[in-house]
């Protein structure tokens, strides 16, 4: 059984676009990990991040993000993240807001098991 790695920690704290990211969670998948959004369903990353691939984009409430893990501890991951919104808008500094958003983040593993927790959420 795998656990959650869940992220729990954004910095800077309160930014919007890094808050997005709060309850995505890592499960370790073969040699590495897939990134999930708080629902579960398929994996967000279309690439498992490995020591040898810490780096991948993926989709949040449809911006891109840039997801680089900097650390590949059994029970926490750490890393950064970015939200490229200038690069793939195209718009200069990123269109409304005029900046994109950057910083990092920790996922931390949980003490309940993934099919525990999805046995308890499909009975209620």
């Amino acid at each position: 059984m795998s656990k959650k790695v869940t992220i729990e920690q954004i910095t800077p704290p309160g930014q919007p676009d890094g808050d997005k990211l709060l309850k995505y969670y890592f499960e370790k998948s073969g040699d590495g990990y897939n990134l999930y959004a708080p629902t579960g369903g398929d994996p967000v990353n279309h690439q498992l991040f490995t020591p040898e691939n810490p780096v991948g984009i993926i989709h949040v409430h449809g911006r891109p993000y840039t997801i680089t893990i900097t650390a590949f501890p059994v029970e926490i991951i750490k890393g950064l993240w970015s939200d490229n919104r200038g690069q793939v808008i195209g718009a200069p500094g990123g269109g409304v807001t005029g900046a994109s958003g950057s910083g990092s983040f920790q996922a931390q593993a949980g003490t309940t098991p993934v099919e525990e927790e999805e046995a308890s959420a499909a009975s209620a």
